[in-house]
């Protein structure tokens, strides 16, 4: 059984996509603070989920857990997701949402 926290919320990154997006930052010549995530939002469980969805792992026992039930002493906010509102008036694309990057990089790994 995998135990995935599923209380906090956050913008997973692909970092190829930052990689694109630091390129395309300064081909702009942009100055500043960015956040750079993909798109969208979801939790660890949901990460996870989706992850082992896409690799084929339809009946993978996971379950979604507390953070506070983990024992872990660290404080974590419960929502810290990150919005790309800076890429678009330099007339950048914003990075793509991150089921999109997530089924990328499962399809790359599985082919290794």
């Amino acid at each position: 059984l995998t135990k995935m926290v599923g209380d906090i919320v956050f913008s997973p990154t692909f970092a190829p996509d930052l990689a694109q997006a630091i390129v395309s930052l300064i081909d702009a010549d942009a100055c500043g603070t960015f956040h750079v995530t993909n798109a969208g939002a979801c939790s660890w469980y949901e990460f996870v989920a989706m992850a082992f969805r896409l690799a084929g792992f339809q009946h993978a026992p996971l379950e979604a857990v507390a953070y506070a039930a983990l024992g872990n002493p660290t404080q974590r906010p419960s929502y810290s997701p990150l919005k790309n509102t800076t890429f678009t008036p330099l007339g950048l694309s914003t990075p793509r949402a991150w089921e999109s990057a997530l089924e990328e990089y499962v399809t790359i790994r599985g082919r290794r």
